[in-house]
C-alpha cells in the first residue's frame, strides 16, 4: 500500500503506539461530477491520522475544511514531495503554519495530518545522519533466516 509507505520513507508511521491508533487514507481530487463530497471531513477532522493523496493544490481546501470540522491549528502535519523517490523533501508545520511553509512544494506529494508527525524526530534521532528512508528500512520487519545449522539449532528446530 503506497498510502502507507510514502511517509514511513519519510520517518513518519501512521499509527504509533500512544500517539495514533487509526488513521485514513483520502483522495484530495473530487471528481467534478461527483454527487457529493468525495471526503467525509467529519471523519477526517476526527481520525487520528489523516492522509491526502494528490493533494497539493487543494492544501488551502483541506487545511481549511480540517479547522473547519474540529481540528486545532496546532495539528502537526507533513507534506511529503516525490516520497520514496531519492530527492524526496519533507516539509513540516501545522494547520496553521504549512500554507506559508509548503508554498514551494510541487506535485506528487502526500500529506500526513495527525501527532504521528512528531514521532519522526525520534526516528531520525535514532539513525542520526541516515536519510529518512534508510532510518525506515532499518525498523521495517524482516524475516531471518540461519545461515547454517548448528547443534544447538538442531536440538530446537
Amino acid at each position: 500500500m503506497r498510502a502507507a509507505t510514502c511517509q514511513s520513507t519519510a520517518g513518519i508511521p501512521v499509527t504509533h503506539r500512544g500517539v495514533s491508533a487509526a488513521f485514513a487514507v483520502f483522495a484530495a481530487h473530487e471528481a467534478d461530477d461527483a454527487p457529493g463530497p468525495a471526503v467525509d471531513w467529519h471523519v477526517a477532522a476526527r481520525i487520528p491520522t489523516a492522509v491526502f493523496l494528490m493533494g497539493v493544490e487543494r492544501l488551502p481546501t483541506i487545511v481549511a475544511r480540517l479547522t473547519a470540522h474540529g481540528r486545532r491549528a496546532d495539528t502537526p502535519v507533513a507534506v511529503i514531495e516525490r516520497g520514496t523517490f531519492e530527492d524526496q523533501r519533507i516539509t513540516i508545520g501545522t494547520l496553521g503554519t504549512i500554507l506559508a511553509r509548503a508554498k514551494d512544494v510541487r506535485p506528487p506529494a502526500t500529506i500526513v495530518v495527525g501527532d504521528v508527525v512528531t514521532v519522526r524526530e525520534t526516528v531520525l534521532a535514532l539513525q542520526a545522519g541516515q536519510p529518512a528512508w534508510q532510518v525506515a528500512a532499518t525498523l521495517a520487519p524482516r524475516e531471518v533466516a540461519p545461515t547454517r545449522l548448528t547443534t544447538r539449532t538442531r536440538r530446537h528446530a
